[in-house]
């Protein structure tokens, strides 16, 4: 298998344009699949070619990512682009609130990719459906990846922990500034949650540092939008002024001034092994 022509970083950044971007399947094939009607958005201006190639490769190696950031950053687009990297032939499970995220809506594979609505409560009595519904119908569903588009509440408890306990290819995005805020609003999220209320904060912290590889943070100054961070997590957690809180490694930073780039990867990734067993060339996940 030729993994060089799976990892290239035309995939991803032609997954966020328009029209035509191209889809790379486990056997190295090319397919064309139309992009939703994001407006404008290039995912080359926000990922440099080593990022792309990073994120589509972490994909291949069954890693769970979510993406945070702002509103209108580019949240939802940059997972679709990632959903785009899954093999073709992967049964895919896509949680909205509303029909957003396209996959391969003209591939030969049109039944591998489901999708689940949510549903607000009527004056009819028609019950409502959450988020934290479809997650559990999801799970019940053995996809092979599931993303949730965004992450408000207590549906997240049930996400990380079926990544916790061995799902893989996860993929979601929620509102949160920085690598260190993403703790904090995680850990408010499975706080809504009846049984993440009742775990200690240490298991919590093992709980997200375990279920989520990667955290991408998007951020927007004016007009234009970038990835301010990539960091890692591997199950490991440290404690802060007597507090637990997830270990996470800086792969990628955004440095300003004069010379503004993204740079990176700034240390081997924690998911080596992963990589290596995915048959990823190691210049896509070691320092330089």
């Amino acid at each position: 298998m030729d993994k060089k022509a799976l990892v290239e970083p035309d995939g991803l950044i032609e997954a966020g344009k328009k029209p035509g971007p191209k889809v790379y399947n486990v056997k190295g094939d090319v397919e064309d699949s139309p992009m939703p009607d994001y407006p404008d958005l290039d995912l080359s201006n926000i990922l440099n070619k080593d990022l792309a190639s990073y994120l589509h490769s972490a994909v291949l190696a069954g890693l769970s990512i979510a993406v945070i950031g702002p509103t209108g950053v580019g949240k939802t687009a940059l997972i679709t682009a990632l959903g785009r990297c899954l093999p073709v032939d992967y049964r895919v499970l896509i949680i909205e609130d509303t029909p957003e995220i396209r996959l391969y809506p003209d591939s030969k594979f049109p039944n591998n990719v489901l999708k689940l609505q949510t549903r607000p409560p009527s004056l009819e009595d028609v019950p409502e459906i959450t988020q934290a519904d479809l997650v559990k119908l999801a799970l019940r569903q053995r996809p092979d990846a599931l993303t949730l588009s965004e992450a408000r509440g207590k549906e997240i408890f049930d996400l990380l922990n079926a990544l916790y306990t061995g799902h893989s290819n996860g993929l979601t995005t929620f509102h949160a500034y920085g690598l260190h805020e993403m703790y904090s609003r995680l850990s408010m999220m499975i706080s809504q949650s009846e049984r993440g209320r009742q775990l200690r904060m240490r298991h919590v912290a093992q709980i997200i540092s375990t279920a989520l590889d990667i955290v991408v943070v998007l951020e927007k100054e004016g007009d234009t939008r970038r990835v301010r961070a990539v960091g890692e997590m591997a199950g490991k957690v440290k404690m802060v002024g007597g507090d637990p809180e997830p270990v996470i490694d800086l792969i990628f930073e955004y440095s300003g001034g004069r010379s503004p780039k993204l740079n990176g990867p700034l240390k081997d990734s924690v998911h080596t092994k992963r990589f290596a067993n995915a048959e990823i060339p190691e210049r896509i996940y070691k320092a330089r």
